[in-house]
């Protein structure tokens, strides 16, 4: 008897996230993000606040960079897409006023 295993493909991709200046997080905090695959994704802070985000595809690409002491940096990897997060108007109870 012989099984097949079918190999699961996913794509991906490196996407660089801005945070509005209000936002802040330390390197050590768990972010929850949802709905990545959609237009719209949403991040959870630690402290509760909800921020929703949009993508934008950049002209050229970002570069993820390490400081490498005063000389330089080292190039982690790059990409061509950000995900600009602000506060979410979206609050429990709230009526959606196009309604």
């Amino acid at each position: 008897m012989s099984t097949s295993k079918a190999a699961a493909t996913s794509e991906e991709a490196v996407v660089v996230v801005e945070l509005p200046p209000e936002a802040r997080v330390a390197a050590d905090d768990e972010l929850r993000f949802t709905g990545l695959d959609t237009t719209r994704p949403t991040l959870r802070l630690p402290s509760g606040v909800v921020l929703e985000g949009r993508y934008e595809m950049s002209v050229g690409h970002l570069l993820v960079v390490k400081p490498d002491g005063a000389e330089g940096a080292e190039l982690l990897d790059k990409s061509e897409t950000r995900l600009i997060f602000a506060p979410s108007d979206k609050r429990p109870g709230r009526r959606d006023a196009t309604r």
